[in-house]
């Protein structure tokens, strides 16, 4: 099968490969069960890690000392840092991969951004489309980024494909926080406003 030419047999312009490209690369990873699984354990690792965080956090006192501001980023850091380990450790058991790949440098960096940049940018909106659109633009100029200060390896693929893989992996990390809030039920709500309460003295 050659992709550069159509049913009819009429080559197909760039513009209409990359969309092809796209839509492939969006189609593999959406469907694809071990990385819905492994999202799904990287969004449990990172809740369950914050709300501790917050707890032991308001336990020592810092919410007299410190901006809830301040409380909440610091969590929110060692919640993406269990976010990344339960990410990777469990798409490597999944996929048959040595769990030690899970502290590899330039995987490890490119999951952190990935997952830091969702977050970021999925709090810039309230309306869901246009947060998911913020997400996968801001996983990608994440990517940039990084490769370009050398953290990481460069994505030579075209942006269109670029932004449709990130639109998968945004959809899978929502799934896997709507499966978490499912799961816990209304226990995660009361703790959360617990804490609310005791970050707000």
């Amino acid at each position: 099968f050659n992709p550069s030419f159509n049913g009819n047999g009429s080559s197909l312009t760039s513009g209409q490969l990359s969309l092809d490209a796209g839509a492939h690369s969006f189609s593999q990873h959406a469907t694809d069960k071990n990385n819905l699984i492994a999202m799904t354990a990287g969004s449990f690792a990172y809740r369950l890690t914050q709300m501790a965080a917050l707890e032991g956090l308001a336990a020592l006192g810092l919410n007299r000392l410190a901006p809830r501001a301040v409380l909440q980023g610091a969590s929110a850091l060692f919640g993406l840092g269990n976010e990344v380990i339960a990410f990777r450790g469990t798409s490597n058991a999944l996929n048959g991969n040595p769990l030690s790949q899970t502290f590899e440098r330039n995987g490890f960096l490119s999951s952190s951004t990935d997952f830091g940049m969702l977050k970021i940018a999925g709090q810039l909106s309230s309306n869901p489309l246009l947060a998911n659109f913020a997400q996968s633009a801001a996983m990608v100029a994440g990517h940039d980024a990084t490769a370009f200060m050398g953290w990481t390896e460069h994505d030579h693929r075209s942006l269109v494909e670029r932004l449709a893989e990130a639109q998968a992996t945004a959809m899978a990390l929502n799934v896997g926080s709507a499966l978490f809030r499912i799961a816990s039920g209304s226990r995660t709500h009361h703790l959360e406003r617990s804490l609310e309460s005791r970050l707000a003295l």
